[in-house]
């Protein structure tokens, strides 16, 4: 479903078949609040970059939700 758009998929429709050389887009998950370990396992799509000191992730960017190409990068505040 394009829930954006409030489509819903079709059963005759087919699926996307991606080749080696599509870019490929993904949500970016919610990471504030978890542990810096924890952020990297729900951001292996993206390079991950930290500021700050801490060991918990305050604020990203780009903000959960958003879809960005694979391998663009997501910039973590850490904090307490």
């Amino acid at each position: 479903m394009i829930e954006a758009l409030g489509i819903e998929k079709r059963d005759s429709q087919i699926e996307k078949n991606y080749n080696w050389n599509d870019k490929k887009y993904y949500e970016v998950p919610n990471v504030v609040g978890l542990s810096v370990k924890e952020a990297n396992n729900e951001l292996k799509n993206f390079e991950v970059e930290y500021s700050g000191t801490g060991e918990n992730i305050v604020e990203q960017s780009p903000k959960a939700g958003e879809r960005i190409l694979e391998g663009e990068k997501v910039r973590l505040l850490l904090g307490e």
